[in-house]
C-alpha cells in the first residue's frame, strides 16, 4: 500500500520474498509530475509487481522518473535496470557500488569473493554463492548510473538534497539529506529495531566497522529529526537509535575480543561459530550459505577493527587468517 508520510513523500513496502528483511522501504518524492525513487527491490516477481505497481499509482512518466540508489545489495538495487529501461531515467549511485553491481551477474564477482572465503577460513567453492539472494535478484546487466559522491547537490522541488557518504555497511553506501526539513535518506546505514551487517569486503577497505562507526558520529551531529530508513521503521529519535548501535556494534567487538582470548589463534570462521546470532538455527553449520557469509564477514570486520585499534593481530597460514589477541 502506497501512504504519503510527508508533504510529497511515499512510501511502500517492497516485498523479499524468502527474506529475514521481509520489506524494502521504498520511497518516492514527487515534484508535480518528476519523481525520485529512493531503491527499488529484488529482481523477483513479488517485488516487481509492487515496485510498479506503486509507481503506476503515482502516475510516473517515461523522462520524468529517476532513482536514487543507496547502495549495491540486490534488496535495493536489483529491479534499477528494468526501471531505467521503462522510465528512461537517471540512477544516481556511489562509483564504488555502480562497479559492484555491474559485476555482480558475472562469475567474475563471485570469483572475487571465493578467496575471501578461505581468507576467512571456509571453503573457497563457487557453488556457496549459487544460492545467494545478492546474485540470484540482483540486476540483469549492466547498468549506467549517474555517479554521485558526498557533498553533491540533488534539487528536487521543496527538496533541496545533499549527498552524503555513510560507507560502511558497503563500502560506496550513500544517502541524501535535507537540511531545511532535517531528514536522511539512510539506506542500510541506521535501521531501526535491527542492525545494520557490517561485513569484510576486502582488505583494501581498511577497517569498514571503523569506518562504519565513523560514519555514525558524521550523522549523530547532523541536525536530523527524521531518518528515512530503508528496512523496518521510521526514526523519529536518530541521536537515541545511534547511540543503542554504537552499544551494540561496542558490545559485539568486546565479545570478540572475549572469543579471541580464549585460545591462542583463531579464523573468522572460528570466531563466527562461537558468536552470539539471533538466527534460528540449531548451530552455525545448519546457518543457510547466505547467512553464514554475512555472520563470517562480520567476525573478519570486528577481527579487523580489533588489528586497527592495536587489539588484536594476524598471520596467514596456508591462505587462511588466523587473529590473535594483544
Amino acid at each position: 500500500m502506497l501512504n504519503e508520510i510527508a508533504k510529497n513523500i511515499y512510501l511502500v513496502e517492497v516485498p523479499l520474498p524468502k527474506n529475514p528483511l521481509r520489506a524494502l522501504n521504498c520511497y518516492f518524492i514527487k515534484n508535480g509530475e518528476n519523481i525520485l525513487v529512493v531503491d527499488s527491490g529484488f529482481d523477483h516477481e513479488e517485488s516487481e509487481k509492487a515496485f510498479f505497481n506503486a509507481l503506476d499509482e503515482l502516475g510516473a512518466k517515461v523522462g520524468k522518473t529517476d532513482m536514487f540508489l543507496t547502495h549495491l545489495h540486490a534488496d535495493h538495487s536489483g529491479l534499477a535496470l528494468k526501471f531505467k529501461n521503462k522510465y528512461q531515467g537517471k540512477v544516481y549511485c556511489s562509483q564504488i557500488d555502480t562497479d559492484y553491481i555491474n559485476q555482480m551477474k558475472h562469475e567474475l564477482y563471485a570469483d572475487r569473493f571465493v578467496p575471501t572465503l578461505k581468507v576467512m577460513g571456509m571453503k573457497p567453492d563457487f557453488k556457496f554463492f549459487e544460492t545467494h539472494p545478492g546474485l540470484v535478484y540482483c540486476v540483469k546487466g549492466k547498468l549506467d548510473t549517474t555517479i554521485v559522491k558526498d557533498g553533491d547537490k540533488i534539487d528536487f522541488g521543496d527538496y533541496h538534497f545533499e549527498v552524503v557518504d555513510l560507507s560502511g555497511h558497503t563500502p560506496g553506501q550513500v544517502g541524501i539529506y535535507d537540511r531545511e526539513h532535517k531528514i536522511l535518506f539512510s539506506g542500510d546505514h541506521i535501521l531501526n529495531k535491527i542492525t545494520p551487517n557490517i561485513s569484510f569486503w576486502e582488505f583494501k577497505y581498511e577497517d569498514i566497522l571503523g569506518t562504519y562507526l565513523k560514519n555514525l558520529d558524521k550523522v549523530y551531529n547532523m541536525d536530523v529529526n527524521i531518518i528515512y530508513a530503508a528496512h523496518r521503521g521510521i526514526i523519529e529519535n536518530p541521536k537515541l537509535r545511534i547511540d543503542e548501535l554504537k552499544k551494540h556494534y561496542a558490545d559485539r567487538n568486546a565479545e570478540v575480543y572475549g572469543l579471541l582470548k580464549e585460545g591462542e589463534k583463531f579464523s573468522a570462521a572460528q570466531i563466527a561459530a562461537k558468536m552470539h546470532w539471533d538466527y534460528r538455527a540449531k548451530n552455525f553449520e545448519e546457518f543457510p550459505n547466505n547467512q553464514k557469509w554475512f555472520a563470517t564477514g562480520e567476525a573478519l570486520a570486528n577481527l579487523e577493527h580489533l588489528r586497527a585499534i592495536g587489539k588484536a593481530d594476524y598471520e596467514f597460514i596456508d591462505g587462511i587468517a588466523f587473529y590473535r589477541a594483544i
